[in-house]
């Protein structure tokens, strides 16, 4: 599978679209994405990976919120 090329200005245009109001729950994350160690990723997350890689090849895009409801929710 060809891997998406992802570099700083496409992850500065989707900060910028964070509303305000979830500005600290984003930060909670990057800061997580910090501090993991270097673990192995599982086979159910690396199949999550490549449906992610699809869809963005497809054209298929979700919304800040449908991705991240669950930890909007706390």
């Amino acid at each position: 599978m060809e891997a998406l090329e992802i570099n700083k200005d496409m992850l500065h245009k989707l900060i910028d679209s964070i509303p305000n109001e979830k500005l600290p729950k984003a930060y909670e994350l990057f800061i997580d994405l910090l501090d993991e160690d270097d673990e192995k990723l599982t086979e159910d997350e690396l199949a999550e990976i490549d449906q992610a890689i699809d869809d963005l090849k497809n054209s298929e895009t979700y919304s800040f919120e449908e991705v991240f409801k669950d930890l909007l929710k706390e």
